[in-house]
């Protein structure tokens, strides 16, 4: 009990975190995110983003990493893998370009600076796809504005697509395979025995 209060006064001290921030705790193993609701002497609840709220002891932070999402600034990594499709390799090279010249022009990705990149490269051609590595970082003013420049340099990704007439890989595998229609089995030959062949 008096850890508790002991490093809930040092909480108010340190102010790691303040009631509406967002932040990411470890706890026993899960994750634990949402927004600070109340942070006081002896615990803090963390609303999540099922409205449910976290009542964590105080004395679990002198342990537990915490993240202070709202504090990141105005700077968020877009950092995806697109997997195109494997037909061919030139056309995805000019596909790259076209993508690096899309994030030159946009004044909200972040050109250069500490600790920032702007990386677009062919990662692995693999038979169902060519996988495009994507990350930079981009400004915005808040969480919603983030999202709203990914999507947009996403749909400029796939204009530079359709430009160079390249698609985006189909599902491989799991799911994919499991919807797919069941093939008609080849009918083996009634004088050929199936193992039997000389190769």
């Amino acid at each position: 009990l008096a850890e508790n209060y002991l490093i809930g006064f040092m909480l108010l001290v340190t102010r790691q975190f303040t009631v509406g921030d967002t932040v990411t705790a470890y706890v026993g193993g899960r994750e634990v995110h949402g927004t600070v609701v109340e942070s006081g002497w002896y615990r803090t609840r963390i609303r999540n983003l099922k409205h449910e709220e976290e009542i964590l002891p105080n004395s679990l932070f002198s342990t537990t990493p915490v993240v202070n999402v709202s504090r990141r600034g105005r700077v968020f990594r877009f950092n995806e893998m697109l997997q195109l499709e494997p037909g061919n390799v030139d056309k995805v090279a000019e596909v790259v370009k076209g993508f690096r010249a899309v994030l030159r022009k946009d004044e909200r990705v972040i050109q250069s600076g500490v600790d920032v990149h702007r990386r677009v490269f062919i990662f692995e051609i693999k038979p169902e796809a060519i996988v495009v590595y994507t990350s930079f970082y981009i400004r915005a003013a808040n969480l919603d504005a983030y999202y709203a420049a990914k999507e947009s340099l996403l749909l400029a990704f796939t204009d530079v697509m359709k430009q160079q007439d390249v698609r985006f890989a189909r599902p491989y595998g799991g799911i994919a395979e499991a919807l797919r229609p069941p093939r008609q089995e080849e009918s083996v030959p009634e004088a050929v025995e199936v193992g039997t062949l000389d190769l």
